[in-house]
């Protein structure tokens, strides 16, 4: 039997025992916890565009757990692209919603994902958003993501300063930006992926035949652009027109649409509407062959029951265009809807594949 004086000692090292492993658990959790820097950036490619938007901009940047710890480690950059209407800070919505810091720091304790450095930047303007195009009536939004946003990044954190670690990635409008962006420019970006990736080419919803146009055409200022659920679709069809077919001599959009009034209803505008074909990616395909196959990996995936109509098709079309010309890469249809798969997709397929196909350096010898 143990004296009172042993049993206080004992306890005394149980506790004491015990305190150091909840100190050393905090410690690795803290470890393992990734943080997000919200900063902003000037921007001259966005200089002089017609609607007076800011050409500052909100970027929110997540480091991952190693990097306070790790001052001479370099890591790659993906490029995060939201969706019309979009912004920035859903990524890092909080709470119940999906909150993209707590999925990457459980996939690298996990050890499904290497450490990486996530680049979220903000692409919504008065039209509700950019698509990631260069226009004189939104600015020039692609050599904003693609020269500003990079240089700046490359600038302020420890990356991997080469296409190889470097890749993109969005949802909807931003995938759409993602695969666009990646094929212009394979010097900037190695890989790219796009989840339920819009306009991709015409069909179904995004046609000139579509009943949404008639209410596009019946907008008369920007309150009318003002986030309505009910008109998303006519809504999206101007700020397309915004980035797609500008007109500066075109009050008070600035923008020509592919559609007018006509006695029994709607005409097309061919002019207009081939500067939109020229804009989607199944049709510049073939045009960027070359680059294409400059890239480390391409894929991208979609739901069978995307409320889009015009998704499914062009994505399945993009992927046509690109076998046809000998570019590999993945396509995935899955049984979901426009939105409610994403963060699955996200965890699943697209984090996981950047941690795969991106060149990660020195990383092992930093080890």
């Amino acid at each position: 039997m143990l004296t009172p004086s042993r049993q206080a000692r004992r306890l005394a090292l149980a506790l004491c025992l015990a305190l150091v492993a909840a100190l050393h658990a905090v410690g690795v959790a803290t470890a393992q916890q990734g943080s997000v820097d919200e900063t902003t950036l000037d921007c001259p490619s966005l200089e002089g565009n017609l609607v007076g938007d800011p050409t500052r901009r909100p970027v929110s940047i997540y480091l991952p757990p190693s990097y306070a710890d790790r001052p001479t480690r370099r890591y790659p950059a993906v490029y995060l692209l939201h969706g019309y209407q979009g912004s920035h800070k859903q990524w890092m919505a909080g709470g119940k919603e999906w909150n993209i810091r707590d999925v990457m720091d459980q996939l690298i304790r996990d050890g499904k994902v290497r450490e990486m450095i996530l680049v979220m930047p903000d692409a919504n303007n008065r039209y509700g958003g950019s698509f990631y195009t260069n226009s004189v009536a939104t600015g020039n939004w692609e050599d904003y993501i693609s020269q500003d946003l990079v240089v700046f990044v490359d600038a302020k954190y420890r990356t991997l300063p080469a296409a190889a670690s470097r890749g993109i990635g969005g949802h909807s409008m931003g995938g759409y930006g993602a695969l666009k962006l990646a094929m212009k420019h394979p010097d900037r970006f190695g890989a790219a992926y796009g989840l339920s990736s819009a306009c991709l080419g015409w069909g179904d919803d995004l046609s000139v035949t579509s009943p949404a146009w008639a209410a596009t055409l019946s907008f008369k200022g920007f309150d009318d652009l003002k986030p309505d659920e009910k008109l998303y679709l006519s809504q999206a069809y101007l700020a397309l027109a915004a980035a797609w077919s500008p007109n500066p001599a075109n009050r008070p959009f600035f923008a020509n649409l592919p559609v007018s009034r006509g006695g029994d209803g709607l005409l097309r505008v061919e002019a207009v509407e081939a500067r939109w074909s020229a804009n989607m990616p199944v049709a510049m395909v073939d045009q960027y062959r070359t680059q294409l196959k400059r890239l480390r990996g391409i894929s991208f995936d979609v739901g069978k029951r995307d409320q889009f109509t015009h998704i499914p098709p062009t994505n399945r079309a993009f992927s046509e265009a690109l076998k046809r010309n000998g570019i590999e890469h993945t396509f995935e249809e899955y049984d979901g809807d426009h939105n409610d798969k994403v963060p699955l997709r996200f965890e699943a397929r697209l984090l996981p594949f950047f941690s795969r196909v991106l060149d990660f350096g020195e990383e092992a010898k930093d080890r």
